[in-house]
C-alpha cells in the first residue's frame, strides 16, 4: 500500500507518446473517454516521430507509445499490442490532374512535387524508399514536422505526397490513390508500454481506456 501511494504522488500522470498520424486519428477518441471518467487531468501527451518516440520509450521519458512501424515490433523490454495495418497511399488534391487516377505506377511521378514529412517521421523513410526503387528523383517542394500543415499543403494544390492510409482519413478535399510499380509496403500501428513501468490504479484504467479504442 506504502509503495502504490508513494507511486501515485511521484508519478500522476501517465506519459503517453503518439506519433503525429495516430495522434490525429486516435487522440481524440482517448480523450474524450478520460473526459467522461474526469481522468484528462492524469495524462501527459507527447508527439514526436516513431523513432523518436522509440527513443523516449527507451529512456524513460514517456510509459506508453502509441507509433507506426514499418515492421512487425518484437521486443522483450516492452509489451506491444498492434492496433491495426495500414496500407500506403499517394494523395493529391482534388483539383490535381492527377485525382482522376485510381492508381499510378510510382515511376511516372518523377517531375511531380512532392511534400515530405521532415528525416525521423516514418512518411519520409516511406517516401524515400519508393524513390529508391522506382529510381526516381522528383522534387521536394516542402518538407514539415506537421501532418496537419502536410495535409493542407496537399490540398491547397502545392505538392503530393506519400502517407499512410491513416493520414488522410476524414479530410475533405484530397484523393486518395493506389501506388503501384513498386512492391507494397505495409505500417503497423502499435501500442507500447515498457515492462518495468509501475502503473498506479488510476494509471492503469488510462491505459485500460487507451487499449480498447479502435481505430
Amino acid at each position: 500500500m506504502t509503495k502504490n501511494e508513494v507511486a501515485e504522488a511521484n508519478y500522476p500522470q501517465l506519459r503517453v507518446g503518439v506519433s503525429p498520424i495516430v495522434g490525429k486519428v486516435y487522440l481524440a477518441k482517448i480523450l474524450t473517454e478520460l473526459d467522461q471518467e474526469n481522468l484528462n487531468h492524469n495524462i501527459e501527451i507527447t508527439e514526436a516521430g516513431s523513432n523518436d518516440l522509440s527513443a523516449k520509450l527507451e529512456n524513460g521519458a514517456i510509459d506508453i507509445a502509441l507509433l507506426n512501424s514499418l515492421s512487425p515490433i518484437n521486443n522483450n523490454h516492452y509489451q506491444s499490442k498492434l492496433l491495426r495495418t495500414n496500407s500506403v497511399k499517394l494523395i493529391v488534391s482534388q483539383q490535381h490532374p492527377l485525382a482522376k487516377l485510381d492508381s499510378i505506377d510510382f515511376s511516372a511521378l518523377k517531375k511531380q512535387k512532392f511534400i515530405t514529412m521532415n528525416h525521423g517521421f516514418i512518411h519520409r523513410v516511406l517516401f524515400d524508399r519508393y524513390c529508391q526503387v522506382a529510381q526516381i528523383h522528383p522534387p521536394v517542394a516542402y518538407e514539415t514536422d506537421n501532418i496537419s500543415i502536410l495535409l493542407e499543403l496537399v490540398k491547397e494544390n502545392l505538392g503530393i505526397a506519400v502517407v499512410t492510409e491513416l493520414a488522410p482519413k476524414g479530410e475533405a478535399g484530397i484523393k486518395t490513390i493506389d501506388i503501384t510499380g513498386v512492391p507494397t509496403i505495409n505500417t503497423y500501428t502499435f501500442i507500447q508500454l515498457r515492462n518495468d513501468v509501475h502503473l498506479t490504479a488510476i494509471q492503469q484504467k488510462i491505459l485500460g481506456i487507451t487499449n480498447k479504442i479502435e481505430l
